[in-house]
């Protein structure tokens, strides 16, 4: 009987260790994101708020397994990077509601981005994802909230077992950097519009 109970705790304790989360880094390598001199003399915010910079997601992996990381937490030094290299000026903002922090940023625009990923891995043996998407959803309005425009864009990441081995959350960071590429891109051809 004890064999038995034995047996089974040790398939209860593999079933768990072979599902659980783990922990990546989808952070951008703001090196990819080179620095240029502001081509619109104008301020901007955006806003990442509190409940969401903590917010941990959980999403695939490979082997049955999932990780787990910040999306918005990742992306805000990324995101500033962007915008910085477009605006005069750029300031982070926990919330589009304070009127005192608003009219001391003499913002122009008001950025108000979302941030939703995907990851999978075809491996049954490794658990890092090889396959990541993250789309940036996002409003720009004016200072007195009325919305100038809205887009969205996706990054695409991908990593092999060989590229991954040292950094497990590559097909993640590749993904955030694609997407911040293609923003910055969409906010440029934006504001020349305006």
């Amino acid at each position: 009987m004890s064999r038995a109970i034995r047996i089974a705790a040790a398939v209860a304790l593999l079933a768990l260790l072979g599902a659980c989360a783990h922990p990546i880094s989808i952070t951008p390598d703001l090196a990819s994101i080179p620095p240029s001199q502001p081509s619109v003399q104008k301020n901007a915010v955006f806003v990442i708020a509190a409940e969401d910079r903590d917010r941990e997601v959980t999403t695939g992996g490979g082997g049955g397994d999932q990780v787990r990381y910040f999306p918005y937490r990742e992306i805000e030094s990324g995101m500033f990077q962007t915008l910085s290299s477009i605006y005069a000026k750029v300031t982070l903002l926990r919330t589009a509601t304070d009127k005192l922090l608003l009219d001391a940023s003499k913002a122009s625009y008001v950025f108000l981005p979302t941030v939703a990923t995907e990851s999978s891995s075809k491996s049954l043996v490794t658990w890092p994802p090889t396959d990541f998407s993250v789309t940036i959803t996002y409003k720009v309005q004016d200072p007195a909230g009325k919305v100038v425009y809205d887009n969205s864009v996706q990054g695409k990441g991908q990593a092999t077992f060989d590229e991954f081995k040292r950094e497990r959350g590559l097909a993640g960071r590749l993904a955030m950097q694609d997407a911040l590429k293609k923003f910055k891109a969409q906010v440029e051809a934006a504001t020349e519009l305006k």
